[in-house]
């Protein structure tokens, strides 16, 4: 359906527009919206969404199935119709936003009319790799004839003329992308909220957050409103809000995957250059749609993608083998606390029984160098791109943007070179502390990935989102990363960290835990590996979750050979 360009006058009003555009959203979910008043009052509502009478037996039968490659073989066969699929996840997505506020620009009904001619499609015998697969994105991925606001008043009200490459993909692949998920202002903050959309929290307990920046996504995946999402990480942003809603979230190699036509927040910055990455509820489906997307050669959809295709036996290789892992025990930021600490005892011993060689590996000052560098890196304007996004309606601040500009002003070109200097001599030592593994592993050689944690903690109180990553490391160094759900938290076994803390930063991460408040949450690790090892770095956790028994899916019947 086309949307014009909606004209806001000579002197809009940021409250005007966001209102305008809210109410338009409205409209487009109202035909499958349920009663504000069956709309539980809890502050959890995962049960709510399992239990509830308001979807039929199908579409609940439809949105269980995690797996990807079992949704596209059961559309395959006949079983469901592509336009089943579509609309069981559209009742679901609704609803989760009605609980969470996860949702932006709503695509439904193009959505269902793809699924239409997908069906068509399959009648007459075509049937294309990712048929009729529900896909959203993060509200930063341009889609034809809607606003990619980025949580910037200012952007909206400007539908957009071209699509993301990798939206161009997916449509090619057959599958249908059909809604779009919130985000921060200025998507350089680790929760999600903004003065457009509104709130995004977490469907675990709507007192905690999701995450961010893409925890749109993360709220709608943990509410099966969605089979695979797509985010970007500059700094987490995929793997920060997949650890606070126990998914799994890949931060892949810089260049692998298509960036073209996702608009960013300091746009031209290279230092720290954003990545766009898959967020799934299982690891085959991660699997599946990333190599999908390398096969589909992304260098003939975006420049800067190197002409690197899906190396199959670097990712049988390493999913066939025993491993030499490097354990993370602490970022000399913030210890981990008691049920993450738990969670790496736990994965570390049974990866060991396993006949996996692991050492320690010890970051000393390097992890937290980069940590701070990274924050210099994104502050190194002082803010005007930000305030330039904001000064078009006069849109305030958000609280959490002012924080990260506070007290920084922009730095000269001449300093700017000095931090890249420092980046690469950071990256130069983290390097040679790779190589220098080689000393203490049993074959005398470097370590294959470094197993750690995700965060600190698990999902955190709203507006408590700090310090408690182990994420922008990666970022720094570009390295693939997944994040991948190891535990959980138990009230009677994790109490309260008795250390002492080391600075400020760790003593607000040890106040905001709270096992009563946050038992059974998940637990997140994260596995890393060198740059461009991506398809080691997927076999590897194959191999892995294989061993700590997270994912009995029978991973040679995934798909992973489409």
């Amino acid at each position: 359906m086309f949307r014009p360009k909606r004209r806001q006058g000579s002197n809009p009003n940021w409250r005007d527009v966001a209102k305008q555009k809210k109410d338009d959203q409205a409209d487009l979910l109202k035909p499958y919206m349920i009663p504000e008043n069956e709309l539980p009052s809890e502050d959890g509502v995962l049960e709510f969404l399992e239990t509830t009478d308001v979807f039929p037996e199908l579409d609940r039968e439809i949105v269980n199935e995690a797996n990807a490659f079992e949704l596209l073989k059961k559309m395959k066969e006949g079983t469901w119709t592509c336009k089943q699929v579509i609309m069981a996840y559209i009742k679901r997505a609704t609803v989760a936003h009605q609980l969470t506020n996860c949702l932006t620009e709503i695509d439904f009904d193009a959505a269902i009319d793809r699924a239409k001619n997908l069906d068509k499609m399959r009648d007459q015998g075509i049937v294309l790799p990712l048929h009729g697969l529900p896909i959203s994105l993060k509200d930063q991925f341009n889609i034809k004839v809607l606003d990619t606001t980025l949580g910037y008043i200012g952007r909206a009200n400007d539908p957009k003329e071209t699509e993301a490459a990798l939206v161009t993909m997916l449509k090619k692949l057959g599958a249908n992308v059909f809604v779009k998920t919130n985000l921060p202002q200025s998507i350089m903050v680790a929760e999600t909220e903004n003065f457009l959309w509104g709130l995004t929290t977490n469907p675990l307990n709507r007192k905690f957050t999701p995450g961010g920046s893409s925890g749109g996504e993360s709220a709608l995946l943990l509410s099966k409103g969605s089979i695979i999402g797509w985010g970007t990480d500059l700094g987490g942003s995929v793997r920060i809000p997949q650890a606070m809603t126990g998914g799994y979230g890949y931060r892949p190699t810089h260049h692998r995957f298509p960036y073209r036509n996702v608009p960013v927040t300091c746009d031209g910055e290279s230092h720290v250059p954003s990545v766009i990455g898959p967020m799934t509820r299982d690891f085959p489906s991660l699997v599946m749609i990333s190599k999908a997307i390398l096969q589909e050669e992304p260098w003939n959809y975006d420049p800067i993608c190197v002409p690197m295709p899906w190396n199959q036996t670097e990712f049988d290789n390493a999913r066939s083998r025993k491993l030499r892992i490097g354990v993370l025990w602490d970022n000399n930021i913030v210890r981990p606390l008691p049920p993450v600490k738990r969670a790496l005892e736990v994965a570390v011993e049974k990866l060991k029984a396993a006949g996996h060689d692991l050492i320690p590996f010890n970051a000393e000052e390097v992890e937290k160098a980069a940590f701070e560098l990274s924050d210099t890196f994104f502050s190194v304007d002082g803010g005007e791109d930000v305030r330039r996004d904001l000064s078009k309606l006069n849109e305030p601040e958000h609280p959490a943007v002012t924080k990260l500009f506070q007290g920084k002003d922009s730095r000269s070109i001449y300093d700017y070179w000095n931090l890249q200097v420092q980046k690469r001599k950071i990256q130069e030592c983290y390097f040679e502390r790779w190589k220098a593994t080689a000393k203490k592993t049993k074959s005398g050689e470097p370590i294959d990935f470094i197993l750690g944690p995700a965060l600190a903690s698990s999902a955190v109180p709203l507006n408590k989102a700090r310090g408690i990553n182990y994420t922008k490391v990666y970022n720094l160094l570009n390295y693939p990363a997944v994040v991948f759900p190891a535990g959980a938290i138990d009230k009677n076994v994790d109490l309260p960290a008795s250390f002492e803390p080391r600075s400020d930063m760790e003593k607000n991460v040890m106040d905001l835990y709270d096992p009563e408040a946050m038992h059974g949450f998940p637990v997140n690790l994260q596995l890393a590996a060198r740059s461009f090892q991506d398809e080691k770095l997927l076999g590897g956790l194959t191999n892995i979750l294989s061993d700590l028994d997270i994912s009995s899916y029978n991973l040679d019947e995934s798909g992973l050979h489409i």
